[in-house]
């Protein structure tokens, strides 16, 4: 799989990570197939994993460390990329709850609490990517920037990134003398209204990564008669739960009759390909449970959409105005 350099940093990632969260990270998910998956990640060539020291109860960052540690006894760990995240406090924030503030923590000593849990849980001595995750302008404060700055001097993270669905944070993100190296965004078919900011951020030398590329799924119609697996529960409690995901599940929905307008059955592989196309976006990060939904994210990093494609899916989208969301 071919790798790039994101933004000004040293760090070289696969054009697709595999996020270590959601269904894949939850207890009800067998762990002996969350760490096939893994290895089946890293034989097809993704060499970058993200996770989050809240997600899953708590669950998904140990159990990805169990799973690299069988990695790393036959690979260095240099060549992979791991990142976590710090902030949010609380297990199920943001699912369970309609707001992140009563659940996060973004003092200095705290986040640098937290990245020393994060590499014990993971079996590393330092992250590559350090994410803030989901803070406001405010959070980001003099202190925690200094606090991250020493942190990477120090050796204990090589990137400092920040996980935001706010365009004012992308905003400041994109100021010239932030230290922030790396975003990790809401950018989808079904979000293009981050497009313009994407570009500033790269303009500025900050790495983009692409979070919800599928638009948490809501993009693809879900094939029938497959009968329902746990996994469609937990995405289901999750649309019905967050105003956000039922939001971007109705903008979803517009984006899917646009594209059957122009004649277009939207694929996954057009999916990822449309995102991964943008000059602006180094990479993708993406979640599953299932080796084929694997196999057919990595398929479109292998084929990039040929140019007639991506016309047709663009001029779907000019048929549906820009949309966005949030936390």
């Amino acid at each position: 799989m071919r790798r790039q350099r994101i933004g000004r940093t040293g760090v070289e990632i696969s054009a697709v990570g595999f996020g270590c969260s959601g269904v894949w990270g939850q207890g009800f998910f067998p762990e002996e197939k969350a760490r096939a998956l893994i290895h089946a990640a890293v034989a097809r060539g993704i060499n970058f994993f993200d996770t989050g020291h809240n997600y899953c109860a708590f669950q998904a960052e140990p159990r990805l460390g169990r799973a690299l540690r069988e990695v790393f006894a036959e690979r260095p760990r240099g060549d992979f990329v791991i990142s976590s995240k710090a902030g949010t406090t609380l297990a199920r924030a943001g699912l369970w709850t309609g707001s992140r503030a009563a659940a996060t923590d973004f003092s200095p000593d705290s986040i640098e609490r937290t990245l020393e849990a994060s590499l014990g849980n993971l079996g590393c001595d330092y992250l590559d990517i350090f994410f803030i995750h989901g803070p406001r302008r405010e959070d980001l404060s003099d202190a925690l920037l200094g606090r991250l700055v020493d942190l990477r001097r120090a050796g204990s993270i090589r990137a400092i990134g920040v996980n935001t669905h706010d365009l004012g944070v992308m905003a400041f993100i994109a100021q010239s003398g932030v230290p922030v190296e790396v975003a990790l965004i809401d950018y989808n078919l079904a979000q293009t209204d981050r497009e313009p900011m994407i570009a500033r951020l790269a303009a500025a030398g900050v790495g983009v990564l692409a979070g919800t590329a599928l638009a948490q799924g809501h993009l693809l119609r879900r094939s029938l008669p497959r009968p329902w697996r746990a996994g469609d529960w937990w995405y289901l409690a999750r649309t019905l739960l967050k105003p956000a995901s039922r939001a971007l599940a109705i903008r979803a929905r517009a984006v899917r009759r646009a594209l059957r307008r122009e004649g277009v059955a939207l694929t996954l592989e057009q999916a990822i390909g449309t995102v991964l196309a943008n000059p602006g976006v180094a990479g993708c990060v993406f979640g599953t449970a299932e080796t084929a939904h694997l196999d057919a994210v990595v398929a479109a990093v292998e084929h990039p959409l040929p140019p007639d494609q991506l016309a047709r899916i663009r001029r779907a989208l000019g048929q549906v105005s820009p949309g966005g969301g949030g936390e």
